[in-house]
């Protein structure tokens, strides 16, 4: 059933915002609305990193408040993200200019904010949004800035709520203000001469979005400007000092068109688009700094391709849509079935792309397999059924939902099997020295990270540490205050990431939810190459800092050790980074 509030969408752009819609979203709802004839504002108390790190709860809900908990979610960066088009859990009891069916009256708007005094201001773009989107609203329904309230304002017994913790009077007031007098859109719709070529934004298709697509070296193939091509927009908008909102209009039209990509460009890969490789970057970017001339000889070795059988993941999720009736347990899902599910999980990062799409759902896929009903919130034990296999459908289709968006440029994707030494040193030591140019490391200051992930990765063997990280239960030093972190939170990646707190701080880092789903670094060598390069460099580890042992005036690889574990094999691992050093040329 498609609910009255259809007309959001179109609003909302017309006034020149951002707008994402959100799968299902015209046929969501707790059945649907009344008469609209107000907006009520919150914010989502959720966490401080991230756009819209809420939305997941603003569709499902709570356990003890069923979704969805409001029509439209704000990210900090402007965007409404349209959830439902019918009544939602928003509201609660309350009263504001004498209407008290809050639900069924007003459109929730859940912008996201932590509601800290530390989270404030809240970002200019964000703010204006807020205020543009509510007058759009009240003048299509037909009510004034009066009809605009707080949550806190409305919510009885007074004192219930709190949010939002801005001052409603004065955001009330340019609510009027762009009521009275519309202000020009933020963006226009087409360019003002030149060209005249459309504004193009997520959703879009067409010739237009082809030659963004090419532009940027992204396969260009469907012309869809979908999450890929919008966070490689964004990451395009960073680079030349726009407001980086993934929308390309006149200023980006006249950037591209003067943009001409170098050789070595790290942009959206093919096979990310084919369903393979790493989600673009975006959000943060790091410093970067021109690339040193020499290059060490295994950089010319091209990465190997992510996965062995070339599943396509279209044809992964024709296999999930047969799954009807009957839950299926494991021990049933057959081969065609296994590899489905395999290939989904490995979009995510929960398996290996390039080892674990076999067929065989042994223990490693089962523990992935329980690692994103849990995440997903979907039930059922180790089966899989109709809802289950929708819900890996959805996620693996656009990942960032389930595990986040990277706030951090990362390397392009490569291959990491599993006891392939060679192959994996040559592509390993070549996105590790990547993305040390790119932060300024020296020659040795690379070499040494060099060393340090050839020692604990066994001589690049294995992302994985080989013991079960039950030794680490219990470890108050390294945040495992919880039953089963010991394990859960065991070594992983070139560094070996052991505990909750270091999985913690790398998920607040890359905006990735390691501590949700924490296999994801032995499964994406591209995010574990930043968080050996970046934690080294930062001294996310013991607190010292690779800088502090070599620099241009010392070269301590001895004491380096100190960077990442005390001392332990500290000669072994000195000598590494020597041999290392004599290969950088």
């Amino acid at each position: 059933m498609t609910f009255k509030l259809t007309w959001l969408p179109r609003v909302l752009k017309d006034a020149g915002l951002k707008v994402a819609l959100v799968d299902g979203w015209e046929e969501r709802g707790r059945g649907d609305v009344g008469t609209i004839r107000g907006v009520i504002c919150h914010h989502t108390e959720g966490s401080r990193t991230g756009n819209m790190p809420s939305l997941k709860l603003l569709i499902h809900g709570r356990s003890d408040l069923p979704g969805p908990l409001a029509q439209l979610g704000l990210g900090r960066d402007g965007t409404f993200y349209v959830i439902a088009a019918g009544r939602c859990n928003h509201a609660g009891k309350g009263e504001w200019q004498k209407i008290t069916t809050g639900n069924s009256s007003f459109i929730g708007i859940e912008a996201e904010n932590t509601g800290s005094i530390k989270d404030f201001p809240w970002p200019a773009v964000q703010m204006d949004a807020y205020q543009r989107g509510v007058a759009a609203i009240l003048a299509h329904v037909g009510s004034g800035a009066e009809f605009c309230a707080a949550h806190r304002e409305y919510a009885l017994p007074k004192g219930r709520k709190v949010d939002p913790i801005f001052d409603m009077t004065a955001f009330r007031a340019s609510v009027a203000a762009f009521i009275k007098n519309p202000a020009p859109a933020l963006i226009p719709k087409v360019e003002t001469g030149g060209a005249g070529r459309a504004t193009l934004r997520r959703g879009d298709t067409g010739a237009l979005v082809k030659q963004v697509q090419a532009k940027l070296g992204i396969d260009s193939s469907a012309g869809t400007f979908g999450p890929k091509t919008e966070a490689a927009v964004r990451e395009f908008q960073r680079d030349h000092g726009m407001v980086p909102d993934g929308i390309v209009g006149p200023k980006t039209w006249a950037a591209l068109d003067a943009f001409k990509p170098a050789p070595a460009a790290i942009v959206v890969p093919a096979a990310a688009a084919a369903g393979g490789g790493a989600p673009p970057a975006a959000a943060v970017p790091l410093l970067l700094v021109p690339e040193a001339t020499v290059e060490p000889n295994v950089a010319k070795t091209p990465p190997l391709p992510l996965t062995t059988d070339e599943l396509p993941l279209a044809e992964a999720h024709a296999e999930l849509g047969r799954v009807t009736g009957t839950a299926v347990p494991v021990g049933q899902w057959g081969p065609a079935l296994s590899r489905a599910v395999q290939r989904s999980l490995a979009e995510l990062y929960l398996l290996n792309p390039a080892d674990d799409v076999d067929g065989n759902a042994g223990p490693r896929t089962q523990n992935a397999w329980s690692l994103f009903r849990a995440a997903a919130g979907v039930g059922g034990g180790a089966a899989i059924d109709q809802a289950a296999a929708r819900e890996l459908i959805k996620h693996s289709s656009n990942r960032a939902g389930l595990i986040g968006t990277p706030l951090v440029k990362l390397e392009p994707d490569f291959a990491y099997r599993r006891n392939q030494r060679t192959a994996n040193r040559q592509a390993s030591a070549a996105a590790i020295i990547r993305a040390a140019k790119a932060q300024g490391l020296s020659r040795a200051q690379i070499a040494y990270v060099l060393a340090t992930a050839e020692h604990e990765s066994d001589r690049f063997a294995t992302l994985e540490e080989y013991a079960s990280g039950a030794a680490y239960e219990g470890r108050a030093d390294l945040g495992n205050t919880h039953a089963g972190d010991g394990k859960r939170f065991k070594g992983r990646g070139y560094v070996q990431l052991t505990g909750r707190n270091n999985y913690t701080a790398y998920a607040k880092r890359t905006g990735i939810k390691l501590v949700e789903l924490p296999v994801i670094p032995m499964n994406w060598a591209a995010l574990s190459v930043f968080v050996i390069v970046d934690g080294m460099m930062r001294g996310a580890y013991t607190g010292r800092r690779l800088d502090e042992f070599v620099n241009k005036d010392r070269q301590d690889f001895v004491n380096a050790r100190r960077v990442v574990n005390g001392t332990d094999q500290k000669e072994k691992i000195a000598q590494q980074a020597r041999d290392w050093l004599s290969k950088l040329d």
